[in-house]
Parts: C-alpha cells; structure tokens; sequence
C-alpha cells in the first residue's frame, strides 16, 4: 500500500470516528447521519416528496434551500445543533466541515428554543451584515 493510500485510509478512519461521537451527541446512529442517499429522507421513509428534509444541513445554500420547518433544539455543540421537528424528525445544522456561516449561526442557538427553519438563519445573515459579530470586524461594536 502506497503512502498516500495508508494516509487516506487514516484520514477516513479518524473522519468516521468523529462523525460516530457527533452522532451519539444527539442519539442518532452513523448509517443515519452518513453521506448519500442515507442521510436524506425520501419515499423509503414514508415521506412526502415536497417534504424531504436532509438530516445535516452544513453549507448556506442547502439551509436555505431546506423546507420551511418549526424545530426546537436538542443540543448545541460547538460547530453543530441537533433539532426535533414538529413531527418528530431529527436535523442537524453544521458540523466539523461546516461553512463558517453556518457555524457562526449555530453558537447563536439556545437549547430547548424552538426555531422557524430556515427563517431564523436568514435572520442571523441580516444582522451578521448589519453589525458583524465578530473580533476582527474592526468596527468597534
């Protein structure tokens, strides 16, 4: 096996322990959170087609593409927040290689608060333009 194989296979082993320990996080299993058709719901669950809802939402673009949805928050940790939807399904926002946007509206959640997905993410984006919450902004507030 070539270096490079021995290093990527090392880097997938140390990716899927952290995806296991963030999964236990909120009690979901690995195969759930996983990439591919497993992490969306789809008509194997029993959904609705204009109700998908992946179950990890890490880039601006798909938490603003994600249906409209009232969800509280389960957990917040530093880079990922575990949702309960009003119909009982789980959702994650975030995660270790998540947009810093996205990780920036995380750690502004509240465990037990209920949101309006993807409202409240487009709320944090009008202020972060409007006053920058930030250290390096250099803009004083």
């Amino acid at each position: 096996m070539s270096q490079k194989a021995r290093s990527f296979a090392h880097l997938l082993l140390a990716s899927s322990t952290l995806l296991a320990a963030v999964c236990i996080g909120c009690g979901q299993t690995q195969t759930k959170m996983a990439g591919g058709a497993a992490a969306r719901a789809g008509p194997a669950d029993g959904v609705a087609p204009e109700r998908f809802h992946a179950r990890t939402y890490e880039y601006v673009a798909q938490v603003l593409a994600m249906p409209s949805c009232t969800a509280t928050v389960e957990e917040v940790a530093p880079c990922y927040a575990c949702f309960k939807t009003e119909d009982g399904r789980m959702l994650y926002i975030g995660s270790p290689g998540a947009a810093p946007e996205v990780v920036g509206f995380v750690q502004t959640l509240q465990k037990g608060e209920t949101y309006f997905l993807p409202d409240a993410f487009m709320t944090y984006q009008k202020n972060q333009r409007e006053k920058p919450n930030k250290p390096d902004a250099g803009d004083g507030r």
